[in-house]
């Protein structure tokens, strides 16, 4: 799961990118789940992204990017996802 996370919340920050004009030169997600064998506890992902966009449009492409993921959606209600934004 955590790769297609990674996969699926990229591409859908890349569309939500496009389809609201915000340069968006690159888009980087890195996840990682805990513990690394089993059943997972929790996951923490990491969203790298590099434009010249103000805050609130960065947080705004990753609220939506994160909503229009369908791996997102998929997981289970009690499986704690933290998801967090950085500039590059």
């Amino acid at each position: 799961p955590p790769r297609a996370l990674a996969s699926c919340l990229a591409a859908s920050i890349g569309f939500q990118a496009e389809k609201r004009d915000v340069a968006l030169s690159a888009v980087r997600v890195d996840v990682d789940g805990h513990p690394e064998r089993g059943s997972l506890e929790s996951v923490t992902v990491t969203v790298a992204l590099e434009s010249d966009a103000d805050d609130e449009s960065l947080d705004r492409l990753v609220e939506l990017g994160e909503r229009g993921c369908y791996v997102h959606e998929a997981l289970r209600e009690d499986l704690s996802v933290e998801i967090r934004w950085d500039r590059r």
